[in-house]
């Protein structure tokens, strides 16, 4: 079970060149998710992760180093109705989308699927731990 959030500037960046969603929104959004409880995220089936990293390129969001424009679909495995109150706050996440001329949909599911991350994870300094008695 999940939920699924639209966010779309309905063409605006693209046609005037300025940003209106931006990479700081994408990850206000994120943070908020996972302080609700969210147990596995994607944006635009880029699956986020530990190395995710998700940066402004002028009117371009790039996200684990794909470059993606609005509109962008986020979802979010988790108890549907604790995700969704979460972006419903008053003055929250949803209004302050909103107040930005940010269209937000937001969709209760009960099944969502989030795509597992395609890219290679390498660690310079973590080791795995042996096990005791060995």
């Amino acid at each position: 079970p999940g939920i699924t959030v639209v966010i779309d500037d309905l063409g605006f960046g693209a046609q005037n060149n300025y940003p209106v969603i931006t990479h700081e929104m994408l990850l206000t959004l994120i943070n908020e998710l996972n302080a609700a409880g969210a147990e596995a995220v994607s944006i635009n089936k880029q699956r986020l992760v530990s190395e995710t990293e998700i940066r402004q390129a002028g009117i371009w969001i790039n996200i684990n180093t794909v470059k993606f424009a609005p509109p962008f679909t986020i979802k979010a495995i988790g108890e549907p109705k604790q995700l969704e109150a979460a972006l419903l706050l008053r003055g929250g996440i949803k209004d302050q989308f909103t107040q930005s001329g940010v269209t937000v949909e937001i969709t209760k599911s009960e099944k969502v699927r989030v795509e597992k991350f395609n890219g290679i994870i390498e660690h310079q300094y973590a080791q795995e731990v042996e096990k005791a008695g060995q």
